[in-house]
């Protein structure tokens, strides 16, 4: 069990322990754990100053509204603009901050400057991005064969100016010392395997054997299921008086596991999985969707 707190702001107090009340709450255990990513940020700045000793990564001070002015390129699936490579060190550069930008340098909390290399400081100047070239390409065991282009994708973001990782820095890192050999999530990640790929190569870990990258649950607008769609967390499903064995048949019914929603044993939803059976398209949540799943309570 990993919890992964290291996004600034959009990590509430107390999230950590409703979530591991509601995995206990669903019969979801877990062998380790839980591993706070927040502690293990020596582990990532280690990461990153391989990534730099290698030439593999330079400072880049251009903002979100930089990136979105300077890029021609259309959003990828999770929103995120592609970057043009305003900052990127001219062929032949050494990739650790001689760009046309300059180099790194980064204040303490003493006010003390520190030149490149300072990645421990809990705050930096610029963000550091990833010298990418080639082609990644994968088999994805729902999808199929993937090729990805790193002329397309651009250079994306492994270590931020406050001082944190990436999500895809620090779940890379942290996957290859877990041992992970198979990671299975959302499509519309799909675009941060070749970017983690790329980082498993580059500091020689061992990455995972198998991807899934399966549909999203959307609203009736056909957009990621969020706020903007109603209360939909599992705690409002126990309020609703909903029980786990409810909960988990509506979602064996969603994937196709089952014909109908009925009540459903974890052991059972286990028992009944199979890749095959899963949809190929996005499940939309609706009014509908909480009438199906109430509605397993008096049937």
């Amino acid at each position: 069990m990993r919890i992964e707190d290291i996004d600034g702001p959009r990590v509430k107090k107390g999230a950590s322990d409703q979530l591991l009340e509601e995995f206990e709450w669903l019969g979801l255990d877990y062998d380790e754990g839980p591993v706070f990513q927040s502690s293990r940020l020596s582990i990532y700045e280690d990461a990153l100053e391989k990534l730099r000793a290698r030439g593999l990564a330079y400072p880049c001070h251009c903002t979100r509204k930089d990136i979105e002015t300077a890029s021609s390129a259309p959003a990828f699936e999770d929103g995120e603009v592609r970057y043009p490579g305003t900052c990127r060190p001219e062929e032949g550069g050494s990739g650790q901050g001689t760009g046309s930008r300059g180099a790194l340098r980064a204040s303490n909390a003493d006010g003390d400057v520190r030149g490149a290399g300072a990645c421990e400081t809990p705050a930096l100047q610029s963000n550091w991005r990833a010298l990418t070239d080639g082609e990644f390409s994968f088999v994805d065991g729902f999808i199929g064969p993937v090729k990805f282009d790193f002329a397309s994708l651009g250079d994306f973001v492994i270590f931020k100016k406050d001082g944190l990782p990436s999500y895809q820095l620090a779940v890379s890192v942290d996957d290859a010392l877990s041992g992970v050999t198979e990671v299975v999530r959302g499509d519309d990640l799909l675009s941060s395997t070749p970017r983690q790929l790329w980082i498993y190569r580059k500091l020689t870990l061992a990455s995972p054997r198998e991807w899934y990258h399966v549909p999203l649950v959307v609203g009736e607008d056909g957009r990621k299921l969020a706020k903007r769609h109603g209360d939909t967390t599992i705690r409002e499903v126990r309020a609703r008086g909903v029980s786990r064995e409810s909960l988990l048949g509506f979602l064996a019914f969603t994937l196709g596991l089952i014909s109908k929603p009925w009540r459903i044993s974890l052991p059972e939803l286990v028992e009944s999985f199979s890749w095959k059976k899963i949809p190929k398209e996005k499940v939309i949540w609706s009014g509908k969707r909480w009438s199906e799943l109430t509605g397993i309570e008096t049937s």
